[in-house]
């Protein structure tokens, strides 16, 4: 079996575990907390690098372009990588990006919120496509005619 296989037999919602959704449900708030706290952490990095408002716009333009970076090329990566590995992937990405944030300079932390963006696509489709199996495998509703 390849490792592509045993990876989407482990996202078969009926082998997943409740506790395993309930992993994937925290990782989603996870995620979109450190998504957005760019914008309420911006005047704190302003202070300590001394930035200008267009210095600090360099930071959700760089999330942006990470992003798009991501999409472009998360087929590619999810493929060769799998569900599970590219989760993972993309948590610990993201916790480098909280760590850049906390202890390098200006010009690191632009490069670690610019992967971090691109990182960030890799965590939503194992979730995603797991949720969506789950529909398909669910019976449908018969009419009540």
């Amino acid at each position: 079996m390849s490792a592509l296989a045993s990876d989407n037999a482990w996202m078969a919602p009926r082998n997943l575990p409740h506790s395993l959704t309930a992993v994937l449900h925290a990782g989603f708030v996870l995620t979109g907390v450190v998504t957005t706290l760019l914008g309420p952490i911006l005047p704190v990095l302003s202070a300590k690098w001394s930035l200008s408002d267009t210095q600090g716009g360099y930071l959700f333009v760089a999330q942006f372009f990470g992003s798009t970076a991501g999409v472009i090329l998360s087929s590619y990566l999810i493929s060769r990588l799998g569900h599970f590995r590219s989760l993972v992937a993309g948590y610990a990405l993201m916790a480098i990006r909280m760590a850049a944030l906390a202890i390098v300079s200006w010009p690191l932390c632009i490069i670690a919120v610019a992967v971090h963006g691109a990182a960030w696509v890799l965590q939503f489709p194992p979730p995603t496509c797991s949720f969506l199996k789950s529909i398909r495998a669910a019976p449908l509703p018969r009419s009540a005619s």
